[in-house]
């Protein structure tokens, strides 16, 4: 029994297809927007493979930091809340910060992993 191909792999074809045919015979406006869909594709191919793991890794980092079960959004709004409140002069809680940059890091890798390289 062979398993239909998931989403990761539809638009990961989707990209070459629009990569190594289609954008060949195109020129100008049209190339351009064949290429943007084509990197849309790749961007949502590395969600489907990526996006749960990572959102759910921020979240088990902030509950941690946060000392809350909270979901997702709420613990969002609580970091916010937290950030907003500092005195002008006080820097961020240092496990914040790398929280953070590790969120940052995740989402690039989804978005555009050159950026990381």
């Amino acid at each position: 029994m062979q398993a239909h191909p998931g989403s990761r792999e539809l638009l990961t074809a989707m990209a070459l297809t629009l990569h190594e045919q289609v954008i060949p015979e195109l020129d100008g406006a049209s190339q351009h927007a064949a290429r943007v869909v084509a990197n849309l594709c790749r961007v949502l191919a590395r969600e489907a493979e990526l996006g749960v793991e990572a959102r759910e890794q921020t979240r088990v980092e902030l509950q941690a930091i946060l000392a809350t079960d909270a979901p997702f959004p709420d613990l969002l709004r609580t970091l916010d809340d937290h950030l907003q409140n500092l005195p002008p002069d006080a820097e961020p809680d240092d496990r914040i910060i790398d929280v953070m940059r590790a969120d940052v890091e995740r989402r690039l890798t989804i978005a555009r992993p050159s950026y990381l390289t």
